[in-house]
């Protein structure tokens, strides 16, 4: 007992220092998970509030409302660039996602019926454009994901 008494100081010294770093530890993860929520956060919204990538989700939820498939050929040049900016983008979501460098719960909150419905209404167009690119990989991330979904 006697050595505990004359070294306390030095003891409650390294009890204060343990405690300050897992306080510090635990608020760091804390703010870096709150941080990756809110990455994930703008990056959704990128869907909403960019007006191609608007009117590509719509054009796509308007297949989907009539059970439709999105055609091999396009009907014209803008709405393959849309629909290639939309693929595009889940695309990245997909590969940030499959990576754990996005917020789990908010993508399947935000976007999980949108990144299925949209690689099932465009397969048959994406299996076409990786054939005529010659890229067999394309949006392969993308795919992972719907079927993980």
């Amino acid at each position: 007992m006697g050595i505990w008494l004359q070294h306390s100081a030095a003891l409650t010294t390294l009890i204060s220092v343990f405690f300050a770093v897992v306080t510090a530890i635990i608020g760091f993860t804390i703010n870096q998970s709150r941080l990756r929520r809110e990455f994930t956060q703008n990056i959704m919204l990128q869907r909403l509030s960019n007006p191609d990538l608007a009117r590509a989700s719509q054009l796509i939820a308007n297949r989907v409302a009539n059970n439709d498939s999105y055609p091999v050929a396009p009907p014209d040049d803008d709405e393959n660039r849309l629909v290639i900016m939309l693929l595009s983008y889940y695309e990245f979501v997909a590969v940030a996602y499959l990576r754990g460098d996005l917020n789990e719960k908010t993508v399947k909150r935000q976007a999980q019926k949108a990144i299925k419905s949209t690689f099932e209404i465009a397969r048959a167009y994406i299996t076409e454009r990786r054939s005529a690119l010659n890229r067999p990989k394309l949006y392969k991330e993308l795919e992972a994901l719907a079927k993980r979904f």
